[in-house]
């Protein structure tokens, strides 16, 4: 009886799970030469066959009869899936000896031509995958954006930017002294290179390296004027100058001094001693402070003797 019932629920199942594997042989067939779907195809249709005859049939047919368990919607999917496993299990040798590209684009040329557009199209997508993953990891590592054979001052430049936004003020230095060379009157490199010697060596020792500097570079205005900024408000050693690269970065720009245009760089170191007296200002009202605030020495006088 069980036998009957069982055959008469799997010719019921038989019409959905042929429409099923139609549509999903089809597009396992389309997409045969970018990935074969029907193992895994099978392997999911013999799990789910298998837990519903385990945690769901077999229990419900002890207490009720099974011909009424196989109408519900869990003995149909039941049967849909032994049915597909069954169909996954006989294509596994039939897609072994159909063409590469798949039987349908094998057969109909247009089918083919799409399938060659659409894989195309996800190759191209995989490469920009693969670019944005190499590019992350330059990141990770440090290296994104240099240049490896730097040759121009614009390299050079552009190099020590990569470097000090990455921490590394050591090869930034290295960097910024290649691109001095190029012999360029613009300010904000010099005024990064003290920024950077600040760090690495301290304001004393850069006060002396960016002297050098300026001596080694007499005929550049944009190394002068640099030396005279730094020294006056960046490598200045107090509390409130700390405050002062952030204004200094905002003030200055990269501009060129050249006899067209000096005027615009007069405003820059205008407001640059502006903050530079500033500083010397705090530093002299703290030095008042402090010494308002010692206990001073009081004389003391000796009581006049009465004759």
């Amino acid at each position: 009886m069980d036998k009957i019932v069982i055959k008469k629920s799997l010719y019921a199942a038989a019409g959905p799970a042929g429409l099923f594997a139609t549509a999903v042989g089809f597009f396992s067939d389309f997409v045969k030469p970018y990935l074969n779907l029907v193992p895994y195809f099978f392997i999911l249709c013999a799990l789910c066959a298998a837990g519903l005859w385990m945690f769901v049939v077999r229990k419900q047919a002890r207490h009720g009869n099974l011909d009424e368990i196989l109408q519900t919607r869990s003995g149909m999917v039941f049967a849909i899936s032994v049915l597909a496993s069954v169909f996954w299990l006989i294509m596994l040798p039939i897609f072994a000896l159909t063409p590469e590209r798949g039987l349908a684009a094998s057969a109909v040329p247009s089918i083919g031509d799409w399938q060659e557009r659409l894989f195309g199209k996800l190759d191209r997508i995989e490469s920009k995958i693969d670019t944005v993953l190499s590019k992350i990891e330059q990141i990770d590592s440090g290296s994104a954006g240099l240049i490896a054979s730097p040759k121009t001052s614009n390299d050079h430049y552009h190099n020590a930017r990569i470097h000090e936004l990455n921490g590394n003020l050591v090869e930034a230095k290295k960097s910024y002294e290649a691109y001095f060379k190029a012999g360029l009157s613009y300010v904000d490199p010099f005024f990064s290179y003290a920024l950077i010697l600040k760090n690495l060596e301290g304001p004393s020792s850069a006060r002396v390296l960016m002297g050098e500097l300026r001596d080694s570079y007499p005929d550049n205005p944009a190394a002068s004027l640099a030396y005279i900024m730094a020294k006056e408000v960046v490598l200045i050693e107090s509390h409130y100058s700390r405050l002062l690269p952030n204004r200094v970065q905002n003030l200055l720009r990269p501009i060129s001094i050249s006899q067209n245009n000096t005027r615009s760089a007069k405003p820059v170191f205008k407001r640059m001693m502006i903050d530079a007296k500033s500083v010397r200002h705090y530093k002299r009202s703290r030095r008042v402070k402090k010494q308002k605030a010692s206990p001073s020495t009081t004389s003391i006088k000796k009581p006049l003797r009465k004759d």
